[in-house]
């Protein structure tokens, strides 16, 4: 832990980041992250923002586990992501545009080269086949996954994030069933051709 929450400045935390070690422990990194977060009082939104490439090496906890754990303590994933090897980007066939018109209602407009998007679909199908970490934690609580390459697009995903952080609805209902287990949950909106993004169940 580099800085704890209301100490130190974010600025110079980061400034004390190094390279280093042999194994990518993202998962019990991540599960750390739920446990400082969880101490925090629940008036507070609890996200967590993953930043590298979506594989782990040498973690002891088990990405059910940290799935489960983050669900249990109402944290939002979100996640930015380096490219691996040899795989393509869904995002580099698309190109976002913010939308600020009374019509459009705020969001983002996103536009896409389809000769590059089939074989990219193809890596992320196969992807999704070998549970990403990524793609399973922001899916399984409604947080985004963004990739970048460059500086910019890094910063550019930022403020994604910091938009969607600040135009979320918290929703609240008492549910009506006692079965025990996980129950499903699905959010829909009246804006022709929005996507919600929410926690898929509890």
């Amino acid at each position: 832990v580099r800085k704890e929450f209301e100490q130190g400045q974010t600025r110079t935390a980061f400034r004390k980041v190094s390279e280093g070690g042999k194994r990518a422990r993202m998962i019990d990194a991540a599960m750390a992250g739920v446990d400082l977060l969880k101490r925090q009082p629940l008036s507070r939104s609890r996200v967590l923002l993953l930043i590298g490439q979506p594989m782990d090496r040498g973690s002891e906890a088990s990405l059910a586990a940290l799935q489960e754990e983050a669900e249990r303590e109402n944290v939002t994933i979100f996640a930015l992501t380096l490219p691996q090897f040899n795989k393509a980007f869904v995002e580099d066939t698309f190109s976002l545009q913010g939308l600020s018109s009374k019509d459009d209602r705020g969001g983002f407009k996103g536009s896409a080269d389809l000769s590059k998007l089939a074989p990219t679909l193809t890596h992320a199908s196969a992807a999704d086949a070998k549970e990403d970490p990524f793609t399973t934690l922001t899916r399984a609580t409604g947080g985004t996954l963004l990739h970048f390459r460059t500086q910019r697009a890094l910063e550019d995903a930022v403020g994604i994030v910091g938009t969607e952080l600040r135009s979320v609805y918290t929703l609240s209902f008492t549910p009506d069933s006692t079965r025990s287990g996980y129950h499903d949950l699905k959010v829909e909106v009246n804006i022709p051709g929005a996507t919600p993004y929410a926690r898929p169940g509890y």
